[in-house]
């Protein structure tokens, strides 16, 4: 995926590296101490995430915050 994570939600964002991963809904809304509706809710767009939630789900995804708060840094396959 090549594209900029500005053109995408965050719930979208999730989702791929969740994949990208090899982890299903269930698995890293038990990591992230949520229910798999509300991160399912999240991947679709449905709710909206506070900085604090968003980073759990981030450390959990392997990904650093400070990164993907960097309006310059770009999100493609080399998350893999």
């Amino acid at each position: 995926m090549d594209a900029t994570k500005n053109e995408n939600s965050f719930g979208e964002f999730v989702r791929k590296v969740r994949e990208i991963r090899g982890l299903s809904g269930p698995q890293l809304a038990l990591k992230c101490g949520m229910t798999k509706n509300y991160l399912s809710e999240i991947e679709n767009g449905k709710r909206n995430v506070g900085l604090t939630r968003a980073e759990r789900i981030l450390k959990e995804l392997g990904v650093r915050t400070v990164l993907f708060l960097d309006p310059e840094w770009q999100w493609d396959d080399s998350l893999e």
